[in-house]
């Protein structure tokens, strides 16, 4: 419909060639909403990415990038031309999702039209099994201040994803595919580049949405497929365990009250418990880090280090907030 609130889409990809092809393919081939542009920003590739989105997909904008930018950076670019444009709503989709609902994008822009409360808008990520890779979160998230360790206690609330029926607000979605109204980039800017090369910048910008006093909604209306972790399987096993940790304890540490952890220290302990796997035999050490403790432990290090560099930088940037509980009430 020509009234459709004007959408655009922003796609990063590194070296994702196929899968690129295979996630625009199900977006303009499914996709029942007429009022949205696409913006690939390609960080570097060089297995022809570039080539097959101008060949293939002519009315698709490129962004092309000399180097990996990592996943905050490529998608500020787009937030940036997204306002040049005019965009009402700017979405975040990952280049490993496949569209099969010809309705998901009507969907989820409904739910922001519905409600003036609403800023952020998540759906539901499955893996082609059928099981959910990604829903909605609440935090404190128990495995963003102790990792894996807390899989052994029972389920609740704030240790896996959570799928209420209908729509609800939650503290977070996944940035998979992760909806944005325009007033909110307005308001608070964009990603937190200090989270590249990619994990947990999703989640530190629903922090930030929620404090500017937006809402973020999680819908069960909406279905997208995840094809498959191709970006993050490339990397380093050792580097991106690193990462991820190291993000996590960022966000907790930016967005997390003092009174709940001493966000550094469950970090370190999650390098420390990441080194091994519970094996019918006994407690071992994973195979990546007996082939190459030197780097391990060097990652180990890097990971006090950072901490230890940033420390003001991570203070400056600190919400003032005494329960993030407070915010769903």
């Amino acid at each position: 419909m020509d009234d459709d609130p004007y959408v655009v889409i922003s796609v990063v990809n590194w070296n994702g060639r196929e899968i690129l092809s295979e996630c625009l393919a199900s977006l303009f081939g499914t996709t029942d909403y007429d009022n949205f542009d696409v913006i690939v920003v390609d960080n570097g590739s060089k297995d022809g990415s570039v080539k097959m989105v101008r060949d293939q997909f002519p009315g698709v904008k490129v962004v092309e990038n000399e180097t990996n930018k990592g996943f905050s950076t490529a998608n500020n670019q787009s937030f940036k031309l997204a306002l040049e444009r005019g965009a009402e709503y700017l979405l975040l989709l990952n280049n490993d999702t496949v569209i099969t609902d010809p309705m998901w994008l009507r969907a989820m822009v409904g739910v922001a039209e519905s409600d003036p409360d609403v800023g952020i808008v998540g759906c539901t990520v499955r893996e082609p099994d059928g099981s959910i890779h990604y829903a909605g979160r609440h935090f404190p998230l128990s495995k963003h201040l102790f990792g894996d360790l807390t899989e052994r206690y029972a389920y609740n609330r704030y240790q896996r994803n959570y799928s209420p029926e209908g729509y609800e607000y939650v503290d977070d979605v996944t940035g998979a595919v992760y909806l944005i109204d325009a007033a909110v980039i307005e308001s608070v800017g964009g990603l937190d580049e200090a989270y590249s090369p990619a994990y947990g910048e999703e989640s530190d910008y629903s922090c930030r949405a929620w404090d500017a006093g937006f809402r973020v909604a999680y819908t069960d209306a909406v279905e997208v497929q995840h094809s498959r972790n191709e970006s993050s399987a490339r990397l380093d096993p050792i580097y991106l365990d690193y990462v991820q940790v190291r993000n996590k304890t960022r966000l907790v540490a930016t967005n997390y009250p003092l009174s709940w952890v001493v966000s550094a220290v469950p970090g370190l302990l999650r390098i420390v418990a990441g080194f091994f796997l519970q094996a019918e035999d006994g407690i071992r050490l994973r195979e990546e880090f007996v082939e190459q403790p030197a780097r391990s432990a060097r990652y180990a290090i890097a990971y006090v280090l950072y901490f230890l560099f940033h420390a003001v930088n991570i203070a400056l940037k600190r919400r003032s907030r005494a329960d993030v509980a407070t915010l769903l009430k």
